[in-house]
């Protein structure tokens, strides 16, 4: 582990979390609310998401919603 310990804010975008993992080589980063151990958001997380967001989903209505700028702006 490094000292200080790596870490992210709640509030925080995926984005955000995906640069600081791969800047530091980590694959695991704490998530803070507070000062406090809110999560632990994984770069398997990350990346499942971001899956996800890439493929085009459908509301209600037919609009395709989500992509992956929606989940690399939305917090870890």
């Amino acid at each position: 582990m490094s000292k200080p310990a790596i870490t992210i804010d709640a509030d925080e975008a995926v984005a955000r979390a995906k640069w600081l993992m791969i800047r530091h080589g980590i694959t695991r980063l704490p998530v803070l609310d507070s000062g406090k151990l809110y999560g632990i958001v994984s770069m398997r997380d990350i990346v499942e998401r971001l899956y996800y967001a890439s493929i085009p989903r459908r509301s209600r209505r037919g609009d395709v919603v989500g992509t992956e700028d929606d989940v690399l702006a939305a917090p870890p």
